[in-house]
């Protein structure tokens, strides 16, 4: 559901894995932490995982799907 999109952490390590519909692929994906773009450091585009070690601000993750 809607709530499963959204998580708190209040420090530590952040990981994700982005998934598309049936048909589409992820694509632009853009990764910020405190308003910094981490996207080459924390964002595997190869299996479409995030790994943040260590989470030091907001993070915002930006993503589209093509079909």
């Amino acid at each position: 559901g809607e709530a499963d999109k959204f998580k708190t952490i209040t420090a530590g390590e952040f990981e994700a894995e982005l998934t598309a519909d049936e048909d589409y692929t992820i694509a632009n994906v853009v990764v910020l932490m405190g308003g910094e773009d981490v996207t080459s450091s924390a964002y595997n585009d190869t299996n479409n995982t995030i790994t943040i070690s260590s989470v030091t601000g907001n993070l915002q993750i930006i993503a589209t799907a093509t079909a």
